[in-house]
């Protein structure tokens, strides 16, 4: 019997608190996909509405799908970090309850996982918007515009790759025209949010939060793990619309339909985005000698992740500003006292910095912290009057 290779089994992971009202689209949605070698897990995080008589109405006696109850609700990201162990699928889409995909979703993000020259940890796709009932109200998102539109095409000729029994010829044409690659040194929330995303389960599994199991932890994944992937692999955008975001008035996060330069999002989501920001510098910090990148490559990803909202500045944060103490000797013994010195130099400022290069340091280790510390003070002192000297000499 000739060998076949078989299409990779996709896991779709749906976190509900309390939406049993839109819950059934969702399922539904994933029910009609034009790709079938699925497996849809749904967390429900202990709601007190018709959630569950819902969801069990829904899922029937389909095998593809299965109900996880939790006794406290551990929050978005906490209940996705939950039932990680759980899933079997080489990708992931965490599909929000209050969102739809397409039929041709999964088939589109799968196909372009296989076909890309450029492999990355996730895929993203553009989609619409719709108010509570469904009507639609926005024809795309600006931050996935703006990424496709500074990346570069990304799918290889289709004799040259295998393309998936529900992709036609024709989609695998719309498909490749509408793919790009954005480098991983592009800085900036230059994707879709949600539901339109496509993860690899491995490096999930490498770049999980070191938390006690069952934390509770409010915020989106997508703002946890998305900007790390992006920061080590880049991100394939895909610029068609595959999925529907439902803008209802609760949402954890979004208050508008996305405008030009507005800012749509609630107080609530946006703390919980800066905490989950936070959390995602503090495991790049703690886990930096099993990060799968390359070391040269580490510190510019942390800058990219630690630089994506303009207004937030994670390292003169007193969790991180105590881990990164906490880590300082490893962090040196890793890179070297030279290279740490001058990374962080950049990131926490020098009176920081100084902290904690000094702190928990005896001996030989305090003498070379503090040199390395005064040569990287006086270049950068050197480096601002040079500045000013070409400033002064334009005049």
């Amino acid at each position: 019997m000739p060998f076949v290779v078989k299409e990779p089994l996709v896991s779709v992971v749906i976190v509900n608190f309390n939406y049993g009202r839109f819950i059934a689209d969702a399922i539904r949605s994933v029910k009609d996909q034009t790709y079938d070698t699925i497996e849809c897990l749904i967390v429900d995080n202990n709601s007190s509405d018709d959630s569950v008589e819902v969801i069990e109405r829904e899922i029937g006696s389909d095998p593809r799908f299965s109900l996880h109850r939790l006794e406290q609700n551990l929050g978005h990201l906490g209940g996705a970090l939950w039932v990680l162990d759980r899933l079997k699928g080489e990708f992931v889409t965490f599909l929000d309850a209050d969102d739809i995909l397409f039929p041709n979703f999964l088939a589109c993000h799968v196909q372009v996982h296989l076909a890309t020259g450029f492999s990355t940890g996730f895929t993203t796709s553009n989609g619409i918007e719709t108010n509570a009932e469904g009507a639609q109200v926005s024809g795309g998102f600006g931050s996935t515009n703006a990424g496709w539109r500074h990346g570069e095409p990304s799918l290889r000729p289709e004799e040259a790759v295998t393309r998936l029994k529900s992709v036609t010829q024709a989609d695998y044409a719309q498909l490749s025209a509408a793919t790009r690659y954005l480098h991983s040194y592009m800085r900036g929330w230059l994707w879709s949010a949600g539901s339109a995303n496509m993860l690899r389960r491995a490096l999930l599994d490498r770049l999980r939060p070191k938390l006690p199991a069952g934390s509770a932890v409010f915020g989106g994944v997508d703002g946890y793990y998305l900007p790390i992937m992006h920061a080590i692999t880049g991100v394939n955008i895909i610029n068609l619309p595959l999925s529907a975001y439902r803008i209802h008035g609760a949402n954890d996060y979004t208050s508008l339909p996305s405008v030009v330069s507005g800012h749509t999002g609630t107080a609530r989501g946006v703390a919980q985005g800066l905490e989950i920001q936070n959390l995602a510098v503090i495991n790049m910090i703690q886990g930096v000698q099993d990060f799968p990148i390359w070391k040269r490559d580490f510190w510019p990803a942390v800058v990219n992740v630690a630089s994506m909202n303009w207004f937030h500045a994670p390292f003169q944060h007193p969790d991180v500003v105590a881990v990164v103490s906490d880590k300082f000797p490893s962090l040196a013994q890793h890179f070297g006292d030279d290279v740490v010195i001058r990374e962080l130099y950049r990131l926490v400022g020098r009176k920081n910095l100084t902290k904690m290069a000094f702190i928990d340091q005896t001996g030989r280790r305090k003498w070379v912290a503090g040199y390395h510390l005064l040569r990287t003070a006086m270049r950068n002192n050197l480096q601002r009057v040079a500045q000013v000297v070409r400033r002064l000499r334009a005049i």
